[in-house]
């Protein structure tokens, strides 16, 4: 991704050429191995940063003056610090690294035209006084190889992350394999919210086909010759997401207790499916693999001439799964109820943000001051219950 966003932009491909290390991380242009003097007169290695806001592949004008800065407080030939260090403005988290400081030089003009001019203007800067005093030295820093940052599986730059400060947190998906059985209303929701963070793999299990009434209550909007196709859901979404990002593998298939050892190797689960038994026999197989799973319940019924009825989230993991028989009892005696269960796209997507919320809690990316194993939300009254166990 980083190499991209460099050859599409003439003004860092000029950069690059002249030898600058590089690299676009989220919202922000790295320059790597930047020599400078620290306050004891010593030649060190430091990373200037500055933001860059991608449209595609291409990087415009600098938006700003200011860059940011990770290494020492970098010092002039004479020994002092330099004036337009301006520690005040706020330190951003750029790519799990906080800047050490904040610089304000604004050039003669104003502005600068592009980025080739406030690289080389502060590198100017910055480096000066370390090549007048060492000059091998610098040149050394100047040929470290540089490795990025690892691969993404976004095809664009993530650069909501960078911009909201999280880019840090979001390394906690990085290396997982994430499944999700069934592509329902629930199920392509979580997909929608899920497919949106960096996690390595998302495995997608359904055997059914994409019709009309999937398509009134799942993210985005089917044409009319997508629906003509009459693809599998797995497909369908996958296709749609994979214009977003890598690692999206579609599973034409129904998880049955003959199949279910293709569960294995998961990192997390997200059950999905609309039959009380096929939920069971997945939770049994995943608590007999040590799988931690979220599934997810909605239950809607007409009243009375409106709609009440409850969403229901519950989570497993380790020896936590004595409550699941209570929850799975509280869905129906049987698999009737679902054969006439009103799922409306609000609805289902609730119960996907539920779900995606608390997954994200066990995993440390949210505060969890309840560690509910189970909660159920009932719309018609807007209340919430949390229960630790059942």
């Amino acid at each position: 991704m980083s190499k991209e966003v460099i050859d599409h932009s003439p003004c860092l491909q000029k950069l690059q050429d002249e030898g600058f290390k590089l690299e676009v991380r989220g919202a922000y242009l790295l320059v790597h191995h930047v020599p400078y003097l620290n306050g004891s007169g010593e030649v060190k290695d430091g990373i200037l940063a500055m933001p860059v806001s991608p449209s595609g592949f291409t990087v415009s004008h600098p938006g700003t003056h200011v860059a940011y800065w990770v290494g020492d407080a970098p010092f002039r030939a004479d020994g002092k610090p330099y004036s337009f260090i301006n520690d005040v403005l706020p330190k951003p988290d750029i790519g799990g690294v906080i800047a050490c400081h904040a610089f304000s030089c604004m050039p003669d003009a104003g502005m600068y035209k592009d980025y080739y001019e406030k690289v080389t203007y502060y590198c100017r800067l910055l480096s000066g006084p370390a090549e007048s005093k060492d000059k091998i030295a610098c040149e050394k820093i100047k040929c470290f190889r540089f490795i990025p940052e690892g691969e993404s599986p976004f095809l664009y730059p993530d650069s909501n992350s960078s911009r909201a400060g999280i880019v840090g947190l979001d390394a906690i998906f990085t290396t997982m394999k994430i499944a999700i059985v069934g592509l329902g209303g629930t199920g392509s929701y979580l997909l929608d919210k899920i497919a949106k963070t960096p996690v390595k793999e998302i495995h997608l299990f359904d055997d059914d086909i994409f019709m009309n009434h999937n398509a009134f209550r799942a993210p985005g909007a089917a044409s009319v010759s997508e629906l003509g196709a009459l693809p599998k859901k797995v497909d369908y979404f996958a296709g749609v997401y994979s214009r977003m990002r890598e690692g999206i593998v579609a599973h034409p298939v129904k998880i049955t207790p003959q199949n279910d050892s293709l569960l294995e190797g998961f990192d997390f689960v997200f059950i999905c499916v609309d039959s009380r038994e096929a939920r069971e026999g997945i939770a049994n197989s995943l608590i007999q693999k040590r799988i931690p799973f979220i599934d997810s319940g909605l239950g809607a019924e007409l009243s009375a001439g409106k709609l009440l009825g409850i969403v229901r989230t519950t989570i497993s993991f380790g020896a936590n799964y004595a409550h699941l028989k209570h929850c799975f009892a509280s869905d129906g005696s049987s698999d009737d109820i679902y054969s006439s269960n009103i799922q409306i796209a609000e609805l289902n997507s609730i119960a996907a943000d539920f779900a995606i919320i608390r997954w994200k809690r066990f995993l440390g990316y949210y505060a969890d001051e309840q560690y509910e194993l189970n909660s159920l939300y009932s719309f018609s009254g807007n209340i919430l219950t949390n229960r630790k166990n059942e």
